[in-house]
């Protein structure tokens, strides 16, 4: 390994033991546990850990900025999570207008059978 990177990773793993690390590693784990539950359609399951993982976000920040323990870790991992929540929040969406095509913005077009 070139030293270069050595420098890196031991800039990324110093002071990366504290609670909004550890949040912020549960928030990504909880990432495909929303995936599974959405998939099986289990979707007020999958809302809980949705806002569960809103939830370690908040806090994360909070406690860091209140303990003094922000980290390079952190500062890594912190801005991944809206990106994901943006996503979820437009898969959501999807299954929505599938469950519920009413509410499709296409939904007053109707459907003309082909004619052969």
């Amino acid at each position: 390994m070139n030293e270069n990177l050595k420098k890196q990773l031991g800039n990324l793993t110093e002071g990366a033991m504290t609670i909004p690390n550890l949040l912020s590693v549960i928030r990504i784990i909880l990432i495909p546990v929303f995936l599974v539950l959405f998939l099986k359609g289990s979707y007020l399951a999958a809302v809980i850990v949705l806002g569960i993982s809103g939830l370690t976000d908040t806090l994360d920040g909070k406690i860091a900025r209140a303990f003094n323990q922000v980290s390079n870790l952190g500062k890594l991992l912190d801005p991944i999570f809206p990106r994901v929540r943006r996503r979820s929040a437009a898969l959501w969406q999807l299954a929505l207008l599938d469950l519920c095509p009413e509410r499709s913005p296409h939904a007053h077009r109707r459907h003309r059978p082909a004619h052969s």
